[in-house]
């Protein structure tokens, strides 16, 4: 079923993007709080230098997001994954947990 091969494709990458996020604890906040430091010690004539700092912060925030993404699109296949395995339709729709 080339679906359920989609499913395990989106899992392990949501796998590998957990545990890259794991891995890097908090170097993305670490990262764009030390760049907001030498945006603000910077000259405010030196527009070439704080226009690379912000495209680095807007870039470490876009690079966390996507691993953020893969995260949870990753869950979402494996709750699919597991509704295969007992037989239920895998829908693109989420049940209510009861407990």
């Amino acid at each position: 079923m080339e679906d359920e091969g989609k499913l395990y494709q989106q899992n392990e990458r949501g796998n590998q993007a957990a545990d890259s996020l794991r891995g890097l604890g908090n170097a993305f906040t670490e990262l764009r709080t030390e760049l907001m430091r030498v945006w603000e010690q910077s000259k405010s004539t030196d527009t070439e230098s704080r226009e690379n700092i912000w495209l680095a912060i807007k870039l470490s925030s876009q690079v966390e997001a996507i691993l953020q993404a893969h995260v949870t699109t990753g869950k979402f296949a494996r709750e699919q994954l597991e509704a295969l395995s007992r037989g239920e339709p895998a829908s693109g729709k989420r049940r209510k947990r009861t407990i």
